[in-house]
């Protein structure tokens, strides 16, 4: 039987269930499985930020800024430097949708180049 513990395998039945039990454990404390915060033990100790992302864009509005300066009537570097400065201020708002002063430059900004184009 599975659940026998009387048995001749009544120790590999207590070692199979003590796995389970240590790796479902693990499951929900290391990994973050089943809680409301994005993340779990492991993402706490890592040294990766959130904001790789945010880089990839900003490197993106610097390259699209010099295009534009270069050629100021550049319709598509205008196009994503709308969609860049967009993306970078709502990344920084919070969870009621409020942005910060950095993020309201950022969409000043985008505002800016959406005249513009």
């Amino acid at each position: 039987m599975l659940f026998d513990l009387q048995g001749k395998r009544r120790r590999v039945v207590q070692a199979t269930y003590l796995g389970l039990a240590v790796l479902m454990g693990g499951g929900l404390v290391l990994f973050g499985i089943g809680g409301d915060v994005s993340g779990g033990l492991f993402d706490a100790f890592s040294d990766r930020s959130g904001s790789s992302g945010n880089d990839i864009v900003e490197e993106r509005v610097q390259r699209n800024e010099e295009r534009v300066q270069t050629n100021p009537n550049a319709i598509a570097a205008r196009k994503e430097l709308v969609r860049d400065y967009y993306q970078l201020a709502v990344s920084q708002a919070d969870d009621r949708g409020v942005y910060p002063a950095d993020a309201q430059d950022e969409l000043r900004k985008a505002a800016r180049n959406w005249s513009a184009y």
